[in-house]
């Protein structure tokens, strides 16, 4: 009795705490592109693999770490997949690098 009671008291917490998306996510795993512009102008690609996407963003892996705030533009010619996004987070666990992304509109200084 006791022991139900405190995991329904953990659940809520979660709820309430855990998952504050506001888009839901949907696993998907496929190849993307990814590329980086700096406010240089210059360029750099990754091939990395999506994880997860939903209307507000997308979740993959990258082979490098990609820096916070970047802009970003990702394509997949197989999937028709063709969004900028702005990283918010990229957390490395041994040799991958965890990337998050909220789309956004064009950058100005990306045309």
């Amino acid at each position: 009795m006791i022991v139900e009671k405190l995991i329904d008291y953990g659940r809520s917490i979660y709820t309430l705490f855990g998952e504050r998306r506001r888009a839901e996510r949907v696993d998907f795993n496929c190849s993307i592109t990814v590329s980086c512009k700096d406010r240089y102008g210059l360029l750099t690609t990754h091939d990395c693999t999506c994880l997860n996407i939903s209307n507000a963003g997308i979740g993959f892996l990258s082979p490098d770490v990609i820096s916070e705030n970047s802009d970003v533009y990702i394509h997949s010619e197989t999937h028709n997949l063709k969004r900028f996004g702005r990283v918010r987070y990229c957390t490395q666990k041994g040799d991958r690098n965890y990337v998050g992304c909220f789309f956004r509109p064009t950058p100005e200084f990306w045309n």
